[in-house]
């Protein structure tokens, strides 16, 4: 048996190579190569790990730099949440949580063009009698298709109606009053600064926002229903046929509301920690620009007996 000359791992007889470090077993192989490349990364190690000392010493060193950095990193991170009053204490959050409902309503006629393929409409015509006798009158049926253009016409129309103030009153009166932002647009309309397109189904989206989401369901739904009442009274009023009128219908009824705005969560963290991370650096800059005071040595060998004098004899 003999033994690596790089680690000391024992090693047979046989081995080329050490099975520990993988080093050639015969010294007159190994060159110097192996020895620069490890001597730089034991020394990169050393020294972050001295690096890392002389920062937890700085920290020790300077702890009530880190005290009160911690204050003002609590401070600073309730602020970002809430506004902090003094005289009198209290916390008031600066965003409040909104709740949003969807309501869904579908623009149709009173022959109800939706579940029909194709509109027939019996057309008089008059027969005469060949013979002289008066004539008699027939029907012929006139097959047209269904007029979808007239109702998605009116399903693009009607979201403006449904934000305007005769709704919002005809709501006050039937429901009373209701807290909350009612908004309506066609189901696949895009509206934007530099982009309009109308809706191509006669489908209306009806969004509420209110501070509760029972208020924003009852909002969403009342809306709906009140705007369905409004339309039947207003053509009731003008006298309009009932197989001419337009009907809407509510498809969907709010049974739930989501959070839509409010305070964020992760901002107070990130400012904890941007503030106190501050702090640190502070406390290792005071450690590097204000040198530690020298500790005087403290010497546990005791102090030599004074040396005895011999007396020479003659």
């Amino acid at each position: 048996m003999k033994t690596c000359p790089n680690c000391g791992q024992s090693t047979r007889d046989d081995d080329r190579f050490c099975p520990s470090c993988g080093q050639p077993t015969d010294p007159r192989r190994q060159g110097p190569l192996v020895t620069e490349d490890r001597s730089p990364r034991r020394q990169a190690a050393s020294a972050a790990a001295s690096n890392v000392v002389g920062y937890v010493g700085a920290l020790k060193r300077f702890w009530w730099v880190l005290v009160i950095g911690l204050l003002f990193a609590i401070f600073a991170s309730v602020s970002a949440r809430f506004t902090v009053g003094f005289f009198p204490p209290s916390l008031e959050e600066k965003e409040p949580v909104s709740y949003t409902a969807e309501a869904r309503l579908l623009v149709n006629s009173a022959s109800n063009l939706h579940y029909r393929a194709q509109v027939t409409t019996d057309i008089p015509r008059e027969t005469g009698g060949g013979d002289g006798s008066d004539s008699e009158e027939d029907t012929v049926p006139f097959v047209s298709a269904p007029d979808h253009n007239t109702i998605i016409r009116n399903a693009n129309t009607y979201p403006f109606i449904i934000e305007s103030d005769r709704i919002a009153d005809y709501r006050r009166a039937e429901f009373g009053e209701l807290p909350g932002v009612v908004s309506a647009q066609g189901a696949t309309s895009v509206v934007t600064a530099n982009r309009v397109e109308l809706s191509e189904i006669p489908v209306i989206r009806l969004v509420a926002v209110a501070d509760s989401p029972e208020d924003a369901i009852a909002l969403a739904d009342k809306t709906g229903k009140a705007f369905i009442g409004w339309l039947r009274q207003e053509q009731i009023d003008d006298q309009i046929r009932p197989e001419d009128r337009m009907v809407v219908e509510q498809l969907t009824i709010p049974r739930g509301a989501a959070a839509s705005a409010g305070p964020s969560t992760t901002l107070p963290i990130l400012v904890f920690v941007v503030v106190f991370a501050a702090f640190c650096v502070l406390a290792i800059l005071l450690d590097r620009l204000v040198p530690a005071r020298p500790q005087p040595a403290r010497s546990g060998v005791e102090p030599l007996e004074q040396p005895v004098k011999v007396k020479k004899t003659a």
